[in-house]
């Protein structure tokens, strides 16, 4: 049967198709390491070394100093970002690439895909999916107080991701009761925005961000992101917004490179 979808459902679409293609230089430059489960640095596992879905590098000089988890956009995976970021950079990292559930999409006709949330429509004034997010949030805390668990400092723990995988970003680390080390976010947004300053915590306001965006893109509006890195600015959060001109839905070696530098320099404190 041919399913027939709207021009805003193909677009939806696009955060997958986007995700991968424009990606593909900087994503899959290391990705043969870790779909070999090894590296120099590095082995690799395929879960999110909790029980999730994903895969995990982890450290192979002794137990983890550090921690990265990265969310992945809609329809992607963690697999498909494990490659993101060359492994000799963090060389005492565990590098966490979580798979969000499948679920029906709403705004792609039902069509079901790997989701952190439910999509309904791609402007800020589109219904959200708030239990979706909250249980994303509910996903990656239980990550993040596994980490703490085996001995990582939360001011060394780094939370990231791409497109939906920034929203969540946003979402886990505003909310957070536990003051991390930072947070990317690139080409996403700040969902639920009108929860905000209530919902921010004290560690949330505390924390160092990044946010990049293209002012190309055409999935997640780079109005939507600007607008998102102001109202955040304006509570007084340290949130750095980079703008990558020309950038479409996706990532540059560029971006990808200042992400890295980024994450890297609260690591090495």
């Amino acid at each position: 049967m041919t399913l027939s979808w709207s021009r805003s459902a193909r677009r939806a679409l696009c955060l997958s198709v986007l995700a991968t293609t424009s990606t593909t230089s900087i994503a899959f430059a290391y990705t043969s390491r870790a779909r070999g489960l090894s590296s120099m640095t590095h082995k690799a596992s395929r879960n999110d070394n909790y029980g999730g879905a994903g895969v995990t590098l982890n450290p192979i000089g002794g137990p983890p100093q550090s921690s990265i988890v990265w969310m992945h956009g809609l329809g992607d995976s963690g697999e498909g970002w494990s490659g993101a970021f060359n492994p000799a950079q963090f060389p005492t990292t565990r590098l966490i690439f979580p798979t969000a559930p499948t679920r029906p999409i709403s705004l792609n006709g039902g069509f079901p895909m790997p989701g952190w949330f439910d999509i309904n429509g791609l402007d800020e004034s589109s219904p959200e999916d708030k239990a979706g997010f909250e249980e994303a949030k509910k996903r990656i805390e239980g990550i993040v107080a596994g980490e703490m668990a085996a001995g990582v400092p939360a001011e060394k723990i780094i939370l990231g991701g791409f497109s939906q995988g920034g929203a969540v970003t946003l979402h886990v680390a505003l909310r957070s009761k536990i003051k991390l080390g930072g947070a990317v976010v690139l080409s996403g947004w700040l969902p639920l925005k009108a929860d905000y300053p209530a919902a921010l915590t004290e560690a949330g306001k505390s924390m160092t961000y990044f946010h990049g965006h293209g002012d190309a893109d055409g999935v997640v509006r780079y109005q939507w992101g600007q607008h998102s890195a102001e109202k955040l600015k304006e509570l007084g959060l340290d949130y750095t917004f980079k703008t990558y001109r020309g950038l479409d839905h996706g990532a540059t070696p560029e971006e990808m490179k200042d992400a890295a530098a980024f994450m890297k320099a609260i690591l090495d404190k």
